[in-house]
């Protein structure tokens, strides 16, 4: 029986998918968290950058604060179900964020979504998942992405 179970979420529906999956292990509590991968630098104009160093800190604020928010809509109905739900936002890479997240709050389990992305996509956005699956110190429980991309009349549709 798993007793802790983090859930990444990035804001997407796909994302939440795990939820569903995760709310099957009854009387565990649920950890969520959200990553934010800001750039090194910010990304301004040569003429602008000294002025613009200090807007990049409140964007920066003002993604974390979207975050929070986020996170605790989502936690509300899973309270609401008796889960005991507890959430954080950290910066850094997603995949770095689960994995610390997942061994400072000794989750026995992560439940995540993958996005499915394959050839190009993956080779220029990665796998968090794949990187998770490959260092993380519990078991990572994957839940595939149902929804498959089609080509329709030149117009990309999704389809479940």
């Amino acid at each position: 029986m798993f007793h802790k179970i983090l859930i990444p979420l990035d804001g997407s529906r796909l994302a939440e998918t795990a939820i569903d999956a995760a709310v099957k292990f009854d009387g565990s509590a649920i950890i969520l968290v959200t990553a934010i991968d800001l750039p090194k630098v910010p990304i301004y104009g040569y003429e602008t950058l000294n002025a613009s160093l200090p807007t990049f800190e409140v964007d920066a604020q003002s993604i974390k604060s979207w975050a929070h928010a986020y996170l605790e809509r989502v936690s509300e109905p899973l309270r609401e179900q008796g889960f005991e739900v507890s959430y954080g936002v950290d910066v850094g890479a997603p995949e770095d964020v689960i994995v610390k997240t997942a061994a400072e709050q000794g989750a026995d389990v992560i439940v995540m979504c993958t996005h499915g992305r394959t050839g190009v996509g993956r080779w220029l956005f990665g796998s968090v998942t794949h990187k998770v699956l490959g260092s993380a110190h519990c078991p990572v429980m994957v839940v595939p992405n149902r929804q498959k991309m089609t080509h329709s009349e030149g117009d990309i549709t999704t389809t479940a």
